[in-house]
Parts: structure tokens; sequence; C-alpha cells
């Protein structure tokens, strides 16, 4: 008996075997383009592994569901500003240049994978560049390109054919070009301050004062070596910017009041009743403690107000004989305190208020240890400029009761007080649009008037002597942008926030002309805005906050930058919340900055990023402030 399959037996067994046929070539297709296709992929991985170091495939996890490049785009940028900040030899960025170029051969006979080979000509463009020059190395990782580029061939190469998409998968050995380690800078992490901090600033560089968002009082938060920060309540009102290291300020609703910084644990002095009141508008304001009074002086409406208080006991402001003048306005006031005599008395019988009409280049005071502070003041108005001293005479046993003031067009002065007025320079041309700026250090003040044109540097010492002043500097112009002045005992440092334009620092050496050394910021062809800058022994430091990160840059010959260490690295949003259109990308941060001057150099620094995270970062430097930890 013979059994014949039926017809549909027979149509089943011939699908199956089409069907195995059909898996077994596309099988052999499939391992062709494997074969044909892997390599390239895996090219792409080893140029990875050179350029981002071994764990690129890691940092590259998951895929983008869409694939979309810029989640690895902002991972890949992330790292690379922290790779372009530390050495990393001879060896890289070279050695992965002829890894990308092969990879770019390959795509360029490739079809239809024209956005993966521009993509790796560019990569082939940004390595190439990575090795011109440190700051050009940062400004390639700062402007994203090289990590936008590199994410964008991986995509591309990854999603162009079964082969590439296996060969990204499949196990890969290292070899040679990637077994060379990538270092990777390391970012301070500080202390962090807690999150209810409002408004803080730097004392001193274990000292930060804050206030609280709770109990809106005032705090002081002192970092010691070991354990946690100590924190003290110190009154009401927030802290302002700390002005010379000397004293604070804390605004209240109510009335300010002034925190001296001899110690933590100062207690605010109330201020006078005429600034309580409002009466008097502070716009800029000095302290200083000398010949056993604490001195206050601020600018008013263009007028001069110094007051004084016994350092020791309770609080009794004495508003001291200003005699200001008519004529020119006050744009800015240094503070500085003067030696006594031996025996902690005034030496000159001189009284009275002492009118000097002719301007002196060198003019001093008669006798320096009859005052126990000096005021000096940088007039500008429209027939020009005048830098003038006002000595008060420390406050005689009794006086500490209101002193009247004088007219003005009199000049008479009080009994028993001792006022002395020297004009010390003049210059007859005014400055378009300046704005002036004071800063004291020790017993040496600084005053500083940009304009659109001119810088007018002065330096005047504890005696009133001018040194060597040069009026105007011809450095660039300042009306675009906001500019930092800092100062030491032997040099002024203005640094401009406009893009193009650079500042200058002024050296007073040993009694020699000074010197003037034009200090144009880092280099980087990025958009970049100063939060702080600084002067420490030897060197200037810029805290330099561009679209990636911040970084502290450190010269010592006011030209030649070196560092670009991170202090932060920016995690910047791919595009804003669509509930923000307007929102900014990129948060930013803003720092203070406090340089105290020890064995060992410390540096303060306090960021604060969009008002949330605030850190306390102290480095220091052993190398005069090339490098920094």
């Amino acid at each position: 008996m013979t059994v014949k399959p039926s017809r549909g037996t027979v149509i089943f067994f011939g699908l199956l075997a089409v069907a195995l046929f059909a898996r077994y070539a596309n099988n052999r297709r499939e391992d062709s383009i494997v074969a044909r296709d892997a390599p390239l992929a895996h090219s792409t991985r080893r140029l990875l592994r050179c350029a981002i170091g071994r764990d690129a495939e890691r940092m590259l996890w998951p895929r983008p569901s869409d694939d979309d490049p810029r989640p690895w785009a902002a991972k890949l940028n992330t790292h690379l500003r922290r790779v372009v900040s530390e050495p990393q030899g001879d060896s890289w960025p070279s050695r992965c240049v002829s890894l990308a170029q092969r990879v770019a051969a390959k795509l360029a006979s490739t079809p239809n994978a024209t956005a993966a080979h521009s993509a790796a000509a560019e990569v082939v463009r940004h390595l190439e560049s990575l090795a011109l020059s440190p700051t050009g190395a940062i400004t390639v990782a700062e402007n994203g390109r090289l990590g936008t580029a590199l994410a964008t061939l991986t995509i591309e190469v990854i999603k162009s054919t079964v082969g590439t998409e296996s060969g990204w998968q499949s196990p890969l050995a290292h070899e040679a070009t990637d077994l060379y380690p990538v270092r990777v800078a390391r970012i301070p992490q500080g202390n962090t301050i807690t999150p209810r901090a409002d408004g803080a600033t730097f004392a001193a560089p274990e000292w930060v004062l804050y206030q609280d968002a709770n109990d809106r009082r005032a705090h002081s938060l002192l970092f010691r070596e070991r354990g946690a920060p100590a924190d003290a309540v110190l009154g009401a009102g927030a802290p302002l910017r700390v002005t010379n290291a000397a004293a604070a300020m804390l605004a209240t609703d109510e009335a300010d009041a002034l925190l001296p910084l001899e110690a933590v644990r100062s207690a605010p002095l109330q201020l006078p009743a005429s600034v309580r009141t409002g009466e008097h508008i502070i716009e800029s304001w000095q302290y200083a403690k000398s010949a056993g009074h604490r001195w206050f002086a601020y600018i008013s409406r263009g007028r001069l107000h110094v007051w004084s208080t016994p350092a020791n006991g309770a609080v009794s402001w004495v508003e001291r004989v200003p005699a200001t003048l008519q004529d020119t306005p006050v744009a800015a006031v240094a503070l500085v305190a003067t030696p006594e005599s031996p025996e902690g008395q005034p030496t000159s019988a001189d009284s009275g208020v002492v009118i000097n009409a002719e301007p002196t280049a060198n003019a001093a005071a008669a006798d320096a240890t009859s005052f126990g502070v000096r005021a000096y003041l940088l007039r500008h108005g429209a027939r020009g400029m005048s830098v003038e001293a006002w000595s008060f005479a420390r406050p005689s046993e009794g006086s500490e009761t209101p002193v009247a003031r004088p007219a003005p067009q009199t000049g008479a002065a009080a009994p028993r007080e001792m006022v002395t007025r020297q004009v010390l320079v003049t210059e007859g041309r005014p400055l378009s649009r300046a704005r002036v700026r004071a800063c004291v250090a020790g017993n040496t003040a600084h005053f500083v008037a940009a304009s659109d044109d001119d810088y007018a540097f002065y330096r005047l010492d504890a005696n009133g002597a001018v040194n060597g002043d040069i009026p105007t500097a011809r450095v660039g112009a300042l009306s675009a942008g906001r500019f930092e002045f800092s100062c030491d005992e032997q040099r002024s440092l203005l640094l401009a926030d406009a893009v193009g334009h650079s500042g200058a620092m002024l050296e007073y050496v040993g009694g020699r002309e000074p010197r003037l050394l034009p200090t144009p910021l880092p280099s980087l062809a990025v958009q970049r805005t100063i939060d702080a800058a600084a002067l420490v022994p030897g060197a200037v430091l810029a805290f330099v906050r561009t679209p990636g990160s911040v970084r502290v840059f450190s010269t010592t010959d006011s030209n030649t930058w070196v560092g670009g260490a991170p202090l932060a690295i920016l995690e910047a949003a791919t595009s804003p919340p669509p509930e923000q259109p307007e929102a900014p990308v990129n948060p930013g941060f803003a720092f203070s900055i406090s340089a105290v001057s020890t064995f060992r150099e410390r540096v303060g620094v306090l960021g604060v990023g969009r008002g949330s995270v605030i850190r306390a970062v102290r480095l220091f430097s052993t190398d005069g402030g090339r490098t920094w930890n």
C-alpha cells in the first residue's frame, strides 16, 4: 500500500525548505554585512576610547530611543571640559588624530554616509586644534563642538547598518591607542553651605557670613580643620559684600548695622541716627579701627561723612568735621588708619582745618602720628579730577559729643577738633562717563577712574604721599562692561569684563617709577564673564565663567595665563523647558573671593549657582600662583 502525501503536506514542507534557505541566505548576508561594516564601528569605538578614555562605551549608554545625539553630546562635553583641564602628555590628542582620519576615510567611500562623514571630518579638525595651546583646548571643549561631533558620528555609524550596530555591541579588546589613560581633572567639592543660606559672602577663607532664610538673621560660619563648621547667630540683617576684609554691612528693613571683622564673634554696631533715619544715603563706605576708635566713612549725595565711636564700651557715634566743599562731588573714599605716637597721644599742636590750595604731588602730613585716620578722596567733575587727603585727629578726651559742622564755605573747625585737608593731585582733563573705585590694602589706598578711553590710577601711602601716579593710561575702553578692581600694597589691578577689552595692572616697586602692565584676559574664543579677580603674592587670579564651566586662571607676568582649572562644571540643559521658553540654557555661577596671605597662600572661593548651590572652597598655592589645589 502506497501512501502519498497530500498536497497540503507538500506545500508545507516546500515552504519550510524555502524559509530555511531564506534564513540561511539572510544569515549569510548578515554575516557578510557584519564582516564588512563591523570594523567601522570598532574604529569608532577605538576613537572614542582614545579621545574620551577607556570607559567611553559605558558613558554612552543607554542608546537614545530616538537616536537623538544631544544626550550623548552633553555627557561627552562635560567629560571633555575636565579632560582638557588636566595635563595629558605629548601623545594626547595627537595619537587620536590618525584614528579619526581612518574613520573619515572609510566613511568617504561608504554610500549614504554623508552625515557621518561630515561629523568625522569635524572631529579630525577639533582634535588637531586641541594641541595648539591650553587655552585653545579649553575653547574647543567649552564651545561643545567636539562632543557634539563625536556623539553625531557615533549615532550615525551605529544606525547605518546591522553590521555597525553589531560592531558597537560586540566585545572589543583594548589596543595600545586606547590603553593610555586619559586623565580627568578633579572638581574641588569644598564645603556645602546650608541650603537656607541667603546673601552669603566671605569674611576670610575660613569664615562665611550669610543670612538664614528661615530666621532672617545674620549667621557666622567658621570652618575648622576637622569636624563640622561652627555656626553662630550675629544679629538681624543680611550681610553685604565685605570691603577690604575689615567690616561687613548688615542690611535690614528697619536700619543697617556695621559688623567689624576683627573677631569672629564681633557684635554688630548700629549706624548713626542720620543713616538709620534715611537723612544720609550710603553710596559707598569704608571702615577702619585706629587710635582706640572705630571710624566709619561714607559718601551721601556726593558729600563725605566721617564718624567715630570708642572701640570699647557703648556705641557713641560722633560726626567729625568733614568740611565738604560744594564745587566737585566726592566720587570715592578710602579710609586708612595711621599710627599713633608711643604715648598714644597726638604730637602736633595744630588745630583747626588747614587748607592747602596748591596741589602737591608728594604732600605729607606735618606729623603723621597726630592723626587717627585719613580719608582719601577722589573727586571727579566737569572740570577734572583731584585727589585729597583729609586727616582726622584722635578724638580728645571728653569730646564724645556731637561736634557741630562748620559752614562749608568757611572751613572752620570746632574746638578740640583737628582736621587737615591737602590737595595731592589735580587733573584738568575730565574723563568721559568715568566710573570710580577705591581699594585699601593695609595702610595703602588705591583709586581707579575708568572711562570710555582712559584709566587713571592713584596710590597713596599712610603718610599721604602719592607714589608715582599715572594720570591717564590708554589701555582700552570700559563702557561696554563691568570691571573688577583689586589691590595690595604694591599693585593695583583692573580687569574689564567687556569682550575685546583688556585690563591693566600697575606695579609700584621700591620707589622706582610705577610699571603699567596691560593685562588681557585669557584668550578664550568663547563667551566668558569675570566672576571675580584677586591679587595674591606674586600672581593675579581671574575667575572666569564660560558657557560650560567656571575656571580659575593665574598669571605672574600679567600677560601669560596658565591654569584654567575648573571650579565648577555647568550642566546646561539641551533646550529650555517648554513652560519657560525664555529661560536661559545655562544657569551660570557667581563667585566671591577672599585672599589672605599666610605662610601658604590660601584663597577662599564662594560659589553660588542660581541661588541654590553654595559651596565654600579654599585653595592654596605653593609655586606663586601657577597651580592651585
